[in-house]
């Protein structure tokens, strides 16, 4: 709201155990699909992988730092595109 009221949000105990189950979860897959690759191998994958997100997050008017609409221009799609290419990536460069 533009009248600068605010929300205080906390995780739950539950919560913050369903986070690092996921975690673990995510670790392990991780290491399942990416483990035969060598270091060498882990960096030519991310380095493709940034630059296909570097590519739709201009296509789609995106600013990959804050994942919002570029400034003078937009579409009302835009914010989801931004959004889903952050899930994507979990946030990550």
């Amino acid at each position: 709201a533009d009248d600068n009221r605010c929300n205080h949000v906390e995780i739950t105990p539950k919560g913050e155990r369903v986070v690092m189950e996921s975690r673990q979860t995510f670790d392990e897959l991780d290491e399942e699909l990416l483990g035969g690759l060598s270091r060498e191998e882990l960096g030519q994958l991310n380095e493709y992988l940034r630059r296909i997100k570097s590519t739709a997050y201009a296509k789609a008017g995106c600013c990959p730092a804050v994942a919002e609409p570029a400034r003078g221009c937009g579409t009302e799609n835009q914010p989801a595109v931004c959004a889903a290419m952050e899930t994507i990536s979990g946030g990550r460069e």
